[in-house]
């Protein structure tokens, strides 16, 4: 995929290792987009942002630890995006249980609706359609700017960042 988007052979290896770390670790994001949505679902839009603060905060910080203390290169800002991302999955499960009991499912909340699976496969279709789109216009943007060179990709990548 990454020579399909013309990634500059020069960064190639670096961005495969970013990418494994990502894909290894993806239980991580899912675990905090989980939280945050529940919680987000409750009406509690400040915690998340919070946690997503701390979270933000810490990744630049142990960017900058992993990469010019440690030497890890590319490797160890991947490392530092997991390892912020569990540190906030781990301050959302320990308030969701303090704060917000009626989100730790019991075994009756387990039991099939079967009423509701249309409405949910609805939804569903839509918003992964949706998110196909945005993200299809990203893999395109992004193969435009793996043509520029890695400098390019680097502050395109930096800009991202910051933006977010």
């Amino acid at each position: 995929m990454m020579r399909l988007l013309k990634t500059p052979e020069e960064i190639l290896a670096e961005s495969y290792s970013y990418i494994s770390v990502l894909t290894i670790f993806i239980g991580v994001m899912f675990a905090y987009n989980l939280c945050a949505g529940l919680l987000r679902a409750i009406g509690n839009s400040l915690m998340p942002l919070l946690f997503l603060i701390f979270s933000s905060i810490g990744n630049v910080l142990l960017d900058l630890l992993f990469i010019t203390q440690f030497d890890m290169g590319i490797r160890g800002a991947a490392i530092a995006t997991v390892v912020a991302q569990g540190i906030s999955v781990l301050l959302c499960i320990f308030y969701i249980l303090r704060h917000a009991a009626v989100l730790v499912p019991e075994r009756r909340h387990f039991a099939a609706w079967k009423h509701l699976y249309g409405e949910l496969l609805s939804q569903g279709i839509s918003m992964g359609i949706m998110n196909a789109v945005v993200c299809s216009g990203t893999v395109i943007l992004q193969r435009a700017i793996n043509h520029l060179g890695a400098v390019y990709i680097a502050c395109q990548a930096t800009a991202r960042k910051l933006r977010s």
